[in-house]
Order: C-alpha cells, then sequence, then structure tokens
C-alpha cells in the first residue's frame, strides 16, 4: 500500500492508556483491510503509554504518533487527528476498545454502497472493565439496548437513517468508538472543544446540517465500560458540576439547531431538554399549593371520621380498601392514590383491626422460611421449589414457620395452608399442623421474643437482609442462616430495580449456607464476579419447574404453528418489547413466506395480564396468569414457545416449554445456553433478530414429532430439592 495515501485514516487519542493501549492496537493493526494509516494522539501520558505505541510504531509504518505539547483532553486531540487524516475516511476509536477483524472492510463497503450518507456506526457488543465487574457506571445491556444497538428491527438502513435523525436529539445513537465517516464531513463538523459527550455534540450537530447518519446492523466493535474513562468520572463528580457541563451541552446543541435553521430539530430539543423540566417543576409548585389548599383540610376531615367510626366499620373499610390497594390502576390516580395510601397505613397500624401486625405466634424452636408471597396463584416457580423443602423439614420432626412479606390475611393464610396440604404429603401427618404463617411485620417488630434456638432459610434478597441486620441483637444462637438464591438476586446484579445495592449486599455476606436455584448457570456467574469462590454439588438445584409433559409423538400438533410465550410486560428482564418486535417479524415471515398457515397461526402470552396486539390480521393474545393446577395441561396445546430474560439464570417457562414438547427460544446470557441439553431448545442472542431467526428454526421443526417426545425428558446439572434439603438440614446440624 502507498502509506502516503491511504483510503482510511484511524483517528485515537490516549492519555494513560497502558494498561488496554496493546489488546486495542492489535484489533486495529489485525483488520483485514490493510488500506489505512493509524493516527494516534498521546495526550500527555504520564504512564507507560507512549513507549506501548513506539514500539509498535517501530515495527508497522501505517501508524503516526502524535505529541501534545499540553493535555488538550479527548475532543481537541481527536480535532488534531481530524487535521492530520490522509484518507477518503476516518474511523474512530477509543484505546481501550476492540475493533473486530473485518470491521473496516464492512463499513468501507456499506459506505461505498451508500454514497448519501457521511457517517455509519455500527452494532456493538459491551463488556466490563475486570476492575468494574458489578460497580460499573452502566449496564451492558441499558448501553446497549439504549444507545449503541438502537436501530430499525428489520436493519433496513433507510428506515434506520431515519430513526437516527429522529430520534438523536434525546440521546447518542452511536457508539464512539464504531463511528466510521466520510473525511470531508469530519472536518466539516469537527468536535467541539469545550464539551463532555463531544461525540453526541458532533452527531446533533451533523444533523440540523443535513448529513444522515446510518448503522451496519452487526456488532463490530466491543465497547469496554471503564469506571476510570470520561463517562465514569462524569459521574463520580458533584451534582452542581454534572448539572453545569449538562447544561452548557444542551445550550451548545440548542443554539447550534436554530443558527443552522433546523428549527424542527431546535423546537424537538427544547421541548425535551428544557420544557419537560420546567413543567416538572411547575408541577411540583402546583402539588404543594394543593397539599396546603385541599388535602390539609381532607385529612383533618378523614381523622375525625376515623375516630367516630366503630371498629366493626373499620375492620369493613380495611378489608375493602385492602382489596382495592391490591390494584396497581388505583396507585395511578392522583389524589386518591394518596388518600389511599395514608388510610392503609393508618388502619394497618390498629391492633382492634388489623390482626396481622399484632398476631400471636409460638415461641418454641422454629425453622423459619422468609417468602415474598402466600397468594396461592403465585405458588409455581421459585415459590414452589421452597414450598418443596417443607414435607423434608417436617419428616424431621421439626415444626416450621413461614414468614410472608407480600399481602396478609387470614383469609389469605388459609387459603395456603390448604394448598399445603393439597400439594404435599408427610406419611402420618398433616402438612399444615406444623407449619405456622406470619406477617413479615411481625417478625420484624418481635425478634427478641424468637426462640434463641430458631434458625432461618431466606427464599430471597429481602429476609436475608432482614437477618443480617438483626444479627446486631445477638440473640440467636446460630448467626448463619440458609439462603435459596433464586433468579432475582442476581438479576439484581444488573440493576433491573432499586433494591439493587441492597441485594448485592445480601450476596456479599459471608453468613449464610447457599442453596442455588437455576442449575450452574447462577452460582457459576456469583463466581466470575467474584462474590463467591465455589460451591458443593449438593447446593446446586437443577432446576424445579411444574412437572410439565409431552403428547405422544402421534397426538402432537404439526400443520398449524400455536406459539406461546412467556409474557411479562412490567418486568424489564422479560424484555417484552423485544419479544413482541420478533414475533411481528415472525407474522412477517410466515405472512410474506408461508401465507397457508397463517389462518392457523395462534400466539399466546403468559405470565402477566396485558392488552393484545393486532398485527397485519394475527393477535398477539396476552392470557395472563395461568392457574397452577391448569397449566399442565394448558401448554399441551402449542409446539412453538419463546422464553428469554436478561439474567444469568432462567425463568423457569425455559425447562417447562420443551418439556412438554414444544420447541422453545432461549436466549443465551454470560454463562447460560440451554440448547445443549435438549433439540426442543433454540438458542438465540439478545437481540430482536436472532429471536426472529431462532423462531423460524423453532417452527421447521415441529413436525418431528418423535424428536420432541424423546427430548422433553432432558436434566441439567444439580440436584433436586429434596436432596439439597436433607443436605442442606445436616449443614445446619438439625
Amino acid at each position: 500500500m502507498n502509506i502516503d495515501n491511504p483510503t482510511i485514516s484511524v483517528v485515537m487519542s490516549v492519555y494513560n492508556g497502558e494498561k488496554y493501549i496493546a489488546e486495542t492496537l492489535d484489533s486495529i493493526l489485525g483488520q483485514s483491510f490493510i488500506e489505512f494509516e493509524l493516527i494516534v494522539i498521546n495526550d500527555c501520558s504520564t504512564d507507560n503509554s507512549l513507549s506501548i505505541l513506539e514500539s509498535y510504531a517501530a515495527s508497522d509504518a501505517r501508524i503516526r504518533i502524535i505529541n501534545n505539547a499540553v493535555n488538550k483532553k479527548l475532543p481537541a486531540s481527536l480535532n488534531v487527528g481530524i487535521r492530520a487524516a490522509r484518507g477518503k475516511y476516518i474511523a474512530r476509536m477509543d484505546a481501550d476498545d476492540i475493533s473486530l477483524s473485518h470491521r473496516f472492510q464492512t463499513q468501507f463497503d456499506f459506505m461505498e454502497s451508500n454514497p448519501e450518507l457521511s457517517f455509519v456506526g455500527t452494532l456493538v457488543k459491551c463488556f466490563y472493565d475486570d476492575d468494574n465487574v458489578g460497580s460499573a457506571y452502566a449496564t451492558t445491556s441499558a448501553m446497549e439496548e439504549i444507545h449503541f444497538n438502537f436501530i430499525d428491527p428489520s436493519h433496513d438502513t433507510e428506515r434506520t437513517t431515519q430513526l437516527i435523525t429522529a430520534e438523536t436529539y434525546k440521546t447518542t445513537r452511536i457508539c464512539h468508538s464504531s463511528l466510521f465517516g466520510r473525511t470531508d464531513a469530519f472536518k466539516k463538523i469537527m468536535y467541539r472543544e469545550d464539551v463532555f459527550a463531544e461525540d453526541w455534540d458532533l452527531y446533533n450537530r451533523a444533523i440540523n446540517r443535513g448529513l444522515l447518519i446510518s448503522k451496519v446492523p452487526e456488532v463490530l466493535v466491543k465497547y469496554r465500560i471503564v469506571n476510570t474513562g470520561m463517562c465514569g468520572q462524569f459521574n463520580e463528580q458533584s451534582k452542581s458540576d454534572i448539572r453545569q457541563k449538562i447544561s452548557k451541552l444542551n445550550n451548545g446543541i440548542l443554539k447550534d439547531c436554530f443558527s443552522s435553521g433546523s428549527y424542527k430539530n431546535g423546537l424537538k430539543f427544547f421541548w425535551y431538554h428544557y420544557c419537560r423540566f420546567y413543567l416538572a417543576t411547575f408541577v411540583l409548585f402546583l402539588r404543594r399549593v394543593f397539599g396546603i389548599v385541599v388535602m390539609r383540610p381532607l385529612f383533618k376531615v378523614m381523622k375525625a371520621i376515623y375516630h367516630a367510626l366503630p371498629p366493626s366499620a373499620l375492620k369493613f373499610l380495611f378489608r375493602v380498601l385492602s382489596k382495592i390497594n391490591r390494584y396497581r390502576i388505583f396507585h395511578k390516580i392522583p389524589v386518591f392514590n394518596r388518600i389511599l395510601s395514608i388510610s392503609m397505613a393508618v388502619l394497618t397500624a390498629n391492633k382492634d383491626v388489623n390482626f396481622a401486625a399484632f398476631e400471636d405466634f409460638s415461641v418454641k424452636k422454629r425453622i423459619n422460611i422468609g417468602i415474598w408471597t402466600i397468594e396461592k396463584k403465585w405458588a409455581m416457580g421459585g415459590l414452589n421449589t421452597i414450598l418443596k423443602m417443607i414435607p423434608t423439614i417436617i419428616s424431621r420432626n421439626e415444626k416450621v414457620r413461614v414468614i410472608n412479606y407480600g399481602l396478609h390475611s387470614e383469609e389469605l393464610i388459609q387459603e395456603f395452608l390448604g394448598f399445603v396440604d393439597e400439594n404435599f404429603k408427610v406419611e402420618g401427618k398433616i402438612v399444615s399442623e406444623h407449619v405456622e404463617v406470619i406477617s413479615a411485620s411481625t417478625y420484624r417488630n418481635n425478634q427478641i421474643r424468637f426462640n434463641k434456638s430458631d434458625q432461618f432459610i431466606a427464599g430471597f434478597w429481602e429476609p436475608a437482609e432482614d437477618f443480617i441486620k438483626f444479627r446486631k441483637l445477638q440473640h440467636f444462637e446460630n448467626d448463619n442462616f440458609v439462603y435459596i438464591i433464586q433468579d432475582y438476586e442476581p438479576s439484581m446484579l444488573y440493576r433491573w430495580g432499586s433494591e439493587y445495592i441492597r441485594s448485592k449486599a445480601t450476596l456479599e455476606d459471608k453468613g449464610y449456607y447457599p442453596i442455588y436455584n437455576n442449575s450452574v448457570f447462577v452460582c457459576g456467574y456469583m463466581k466470575s464476579l467474584g462474590i463467591i469462590d465455589g460451591w458443593n454439588d449438593e447446593q446446586v438445584l437443577h432446576g424445579e419447574p411444574c412437572d410439565t409433559k409431552p403428547l405422544p409423538a402421534s397426538n402432537m400438533n404439526t400443520s398449524d404453528i400455536k406459539l406461546v410465550f412467556y409474557s411479562r410486560p412490567t418486568v424489564d428482564k422479560n424484555v417484552y418489547a423485544l419479544k413482541v418486535e420478533a414475533l411481528k417479524l415472525f407474522i412477517d415471515h410466515i405472512t410474506d413466506n408461508k401465507p397457508q398457515m397463517l389462518n392457523g397461526l395462534e400466539i399466546t402470552g403468559i405470565g402477566e395480564k396485558a392488552d393484545d396486539i393486532e398485527y397485519r390480521g394475527v393477535t398477539i393474545k396476552n392470557h395472563g396468569k395461568v392457574d397452577y393446577r391448569d397449566y399442565v395441561n394448558f401448554l399441551k396445546q402449542f409446539n412453538v414457545g419463546m422464553s428469554c430474560i436478561i439474567s444469568p439464570a432462567f425463568a423457569y417457562p425455559c425447562l417447562e416449554f420443551p418439556r412438554a414438547g414444544i420447541v422453545t427460544v432461549v436466549n443465551r446470557f454470560e454463562n447460560r445456553d440451554l440448547s445443549s441439553y435438549s433439540s426442543n431448545i433454540v438458542s438465540c442472542d439478545n437481540n430482536v433478530q436472532s429471536m426472529f431467526e431462532s423462531l423460524v428454526i423453532a417452527s421447521e421443526k415441529i413436525a418431528n414429532t418423535e424428536e420432541r417426545y424423546e427430548q422433553s425428558s432432558f436434566v441439567l446439572p444439580g440436584v433436586n430439592i429434596e436432596k439439597a434439603t436433607e443436605v442442606m438440614l445436616k449443614a445446619m446440624q438439625v
């Protein structure tokens, strides 16, 4: 190649990047497209970065090192590189990321085929820096789904370009390390040198000038989430400094919108980043005024009514409000939700009204099990696994106390005990006679009254947190407890909710005996994070889903596609939106390629009630929760399934569907790939296109009924809950 006339100029700035710079350079120099120069701006590094760069430059003439006389920061250093670029195209690269070997060739071909485009990014695979696993400033899923892998689900270039043009004003949509563009476009725009998020600023200014940005629908860059990088350090600044820098960034983009004549973009930007804030502030002011003028007098009236009503009327009111309180829709009604909340708090604290808060309990020795609900409609999955421990414990002549962290009433207690008797047997004993149920509030308010020999089993993170907290009382003889680690706790390591820090702290506690419910995947992942060092085989459950069975091969439906998917719209980790988009692509595929199967196509979501979705004449039904008594037979009507969850653990439908003879799409995650255990499982990646392609594969396998039947009886590594409980009791010296 002619090193004085390269096709691509790679621009990279380095400041104290010795830890990863060699890996990054190797990924660039190993590109299949070799017609490039690598311009590296050393921004006054004080570590070993320069010597590493010079050693590489000595053996590869394509590397040009430019040393800044003073530390200019990233945007200014990139402008130095852009001015020095000699190629037709410029490729951006950060000093700690990795380019796949065919990145340059793919982006070059893409730009040559789409001359209307000025810039193009790629899909990105995010991963954590070695030093910040579990404590990074952002999650891999958030960075990928919200920012870097923002793309039209069908991967159509024109529609992706339109999406990026229409939505970039909200946030960045292109990974900076994946950016590839025409050199004249870079030199026309350049970076603003005095702002944070210079890449987002550049994209907005490019769009304001009519330049088009798109994305290659392929992962070509691995992005390292580093707390010591610009984003990580930015998040560690004071709130006032952060607000000041964001304000400066937004003001600059807004000013550019109007100075460039991009008035529509300016109005959208002003609404999204300014008006919404001012509106929220005004609404807060109105709420304060409303509280003084309306709510305070109303509360006085409520107080007078409360004192005037007899206990029988208050009990009736408590029952009514308790039922209303179960429905989320009432929590969303302004004013009423506040009244409901206060009324429930007052009535709950009244011992003449709410027996649960002041209920009696036995002070004899018990094995306590903390669970999230006693409602029998939820007695599936992980809760069912925990309840299976009770017969083994009772067979040892032990008494059990269930501590309920969910809705609590005498009616629910009796229903729960009836369920226990119906489903769990111990020879010569009625199980419910050996089980006591109390509320979590009773547990928390009466610790000192519990028998000192009591032992505790935490069914999820909240009772684990309570027991850790109550150690300081030094009341119990044994400070250790048993922790049934469900999928929920490790999922919290991916920050699906506000309890993330609390949940993680319980996992990092060293004073528990663990039982890992989800085969080797959860404990393996926790070991990779350094939370645990290892485990015993008897501590790992092979999964305790409902005991689903397939139809005989001769009775299986092969003529029509009957598809069932695990649907939980309100639970982020269940990626409901991705599943729906994949299902729409699947409907497109059937409509365009197999129209004869369209009339028989049925799609049903189970797990949580939601609105049905109509698409091209096909209804994506949302059936809601299936009663545990009907579940096994309910599944026998289906032949294709989908159960994807962004978690180290798997949801139980990932096992229940294929064990019912349903060819099921299940996503890979970290160290989990279930397809090796059964051909009834088709693995996919965590994106719409892969889910759709796997659905097509699954639908093509339904005709092989003999294989579906034979592959339904698979078992994951681990032991059953009865065996694990026996070993646990020995460890507890019961």
